[in-house]
Order: C-alpha cells, then sequence, then structure tokens
C-alpha cells in the first residue's frame, strides 16, 4: 500500500517535471533564429516584441547574401489604431513613442546585428545579409500586448 502511494507521487512529479520541460523547449525553440534558404517564408506577428529573427549561414560561395523580401498581411496597434499593412501608419501623431522613431509607426522593421544596421521594410525590401548576421523583423510600435494582426514575409536571395 505505502510503495503504490510512493510510485503515485512519483509519477505525479514525474508528469509536472515533463510538463515543464516541454514548455521550456517549446519556447526556447520559438525564439530560436530561422535560418534563411534560397527562398522561403515565416510570420511576423504584431505582438511580439522581440520579432522574428532569422540569419544568412554563409555557403562556401559567399560571406553574404542579397535577399529580397515581400511582406504582406493586416496588423493593428492596438484596440483604438486603423489596421494597416506592413507600411504602417505614416501620419500617426505619437511617432517620437516607437521603437525606432525614425521610421513609420507601425510599419515593419528590420534589426540587424553585427554590423548594426536597421531597415524599415517598405523603404529597403532588399537587404545584404553577411555570413551569420541576425536580423528581427517586427513591428515599429512601444507597446506589444495589445497588437493583433500578422504579415506573412517572403523571401527569396537574388545573387
Amino acid at each position: 500500500m505505502k510503495l503504490n502511494k510512493i510510485l503515485k507521487s512519483f509519477l505525479i512529479v514525474f508528469a509536472g517535471f515533463l510538463i515543464t520541460l516541454n514548455f521550456m523547449a517549446g519556447s526556447a525553440l520559438a525564439d530560436a533564429p530561422i535560418k534563411l534558404d534560397l527562398a522561403g517564408q515565416f510570420k511576423v506577428y504584431a505582438n511580439n516584441e522581440q520579432g522574428v529573427k532569422v540569419f544568412y549561414p554563409a555557403t562556401k560561395f559567399s560571406d553574404y547574401g542579397d535577399y529580397f523580401f515581400h511582406a504582406d498581411g493586416i496588423w493593428k496597434g492596438g484596440p483604438d489604431i486603423d489596421k494597416c499593412g506592413p507600411e504602417g501608419d505614416p501620419d500617426y501623431w505619437n511617432r517620437g513613442q516607437m521603437m525606432d522613431p525614425q521610421y513609420d509607426p507601425f510599419s515593419l522593421i528590420i534589426n540587424c546585428d553585427i554590423p548594426l544596421e536597421e531597415y524599415q521594410y517598405t523603404r529597403n525590401p532588399e537587404i545584404p545579409l553577411y555570413k551569420d548576421q541576425t536580423c528581427a523583423f517586427l513591428m515599429n510600435d512601444a507597446n506589444y500586448p495589445d497588437n493583433t494582426g500578422y504579415l506573412t514575409v517572403e523571401y527569396v536571395r537574388m545573387n
């Protein structure tokens, strides 16, 4: 009888451990950068403050790749904000509160590391990506939890 209780307790604790481990692994995989192929697509959700990270894995042929990006879809920067596409809302009055005030509010922006580069998708749809450089695609906003919608970003390597 005692052994039965111990075994049940162990199974409950072990099941809890597995559920926790699965949740942690799922979160880690969701944050892992996407390796860009010659062509493909990914979704950028308006409420994702970290953005979708992508990277260019250099090949033996080239240390950089020129990629052309095309984004389509509808998203909102909050409940009181008009719907918009990847171009955002250039007439929005509170531009200074955005993550990147030099770019249009609620537009799709691309922040790259090493070398540090920033782009607004509608101004620069073709971007050179260097070996192992990581870029994050996200909405230009200041408050992400109340955002809705997403964009589908298609890409193709040009060289």
